[in-house]
């Protein structure tokens, strides 16, 4: 035993009580920072796992890719999992008390896309072909109209469309009908099978309850939704995607950077450390904190 560690082993003997208090304080610092650690790893899975119940599970959306593109996808290495979904079109709502939101808008999703697209039973099951339907709790409420499990409904389901040709879509609101109308009108029967929470992709101004219904087969256009191994790397996938594809990356794709950022992929600094740059974040007491950004573009 050199000099060094003797002397400390004496110090230690000789100083008893501060050295019992010193140990509780190494213990107790410890225990302090292993549960703040804790607890904010905690909060954030409590976080990712509420925006996966709200919003879904996955990184990006492909809207409109085109049936013999959708290769460049579902073959991509880099995608974990891949569903499909696409509107089926928009129908009058009989006996509908919301003179606002006259109209059921009818998807279809595939049975991964049913999983994992933020859709939450309240009763019943989800559909498992293409007559049978999800409406949302709200329906009744809201609209005032009264559907069951159960119950048999007919649409006649077109595509909405002004008195000019202009199509539109659910970020339009109802006119009413001497400015609108809808075309291209064919008739669907469903069967309710289940009720479903309000779903967080329909806004208070849409003038439809979205409702959702099996996917059997996949049109000319279908939009993907998917999941990465590597999310850090999803703006450079949905580059290449859009690329292979023909998609406009800009209007075409929508990213779910909700999920991304308590995943910890904000937008700015995924591109920053992509490009080999780094955010660095310096605090001093009186002073505030002073960021530095790097970008080498």
């Amino acid at each position: 035993m050199n000099i060094l560690n003797k002397f400390t082993v004496k110090s230690l003997k000789l100083n008893k009580k501060r050295t019992i208090v010193t140990i509780i304080g190494i213990i107790l610092s410890t225990a302090l920072i292993c549960g703040v650690a804790g607890l904010v790893s905690s909060f954030q899975n409590s976080l990712i796992n509420w925006t996966k119940y709200k919003d879904g599970n996955y990184h990006t959306t492909f809207y409109g890719v085109e049936k013999e593109k959708t290769k460049y996808i579902t073959e991509n290495q880099k995608v974990a999992k891949y569903f499909f979904t696409n509107q089926v079109g928009w129908a009058k709502l009989e006996g509908c008390k919301n003179e606002s939101k006259p109209y059921v808008n009818i998807w279809e999703y595939d049975k991964t896309a049913l999983e994992n697209y933020g859709i939450n039973l309240k009763e019943g099951r989800l559909p498992q072909n293409a007559n049978e339907i999800l409406i949302p709790e709200h329906i009744k409420t809201n609209a005032r109209v009264n559907l069951k499990i159960g119950d048999k409904i007919t649409f006649n389901v077109g595509t909405r469309q002004t008195s000019d040709g202009y199509d539109l879509n659910g970020n339009n609101p109802y006119i009413d009908d001497t400015e609108e109308t809808l075309v291209n009108v064919e008739e669907k029967v469903y069967t309710i099978v289940g009720e479903i929470e309000r779903w967080n992709y329909e806004t208070y101004t849409s003038p439809g309850y979205i409702v959702m219904t099996y996917m059997e087969n996949i049109d000319d256009k279908v939009n993907v939704s998917v999941l990465y191994n590597e999310p850090k790397e999803y703006i450079e996938i949905n580059k290449n995607i859009c690329t292979n594809t023909g998609l406009n990356e800009e209007i075409d794709t929508y990213v779910n950077s909700q999920l991304l950022r308590f995943l910890g992929l904000s937008l700015a600094k995924t591109i920053i450390e992509q490009n080999n740059g780094y955010i660095k974040a310096t605090s001093e007491v009186g002073k505030g904190t002073l960021f530095e950004i790097k970008y080498i573009k």
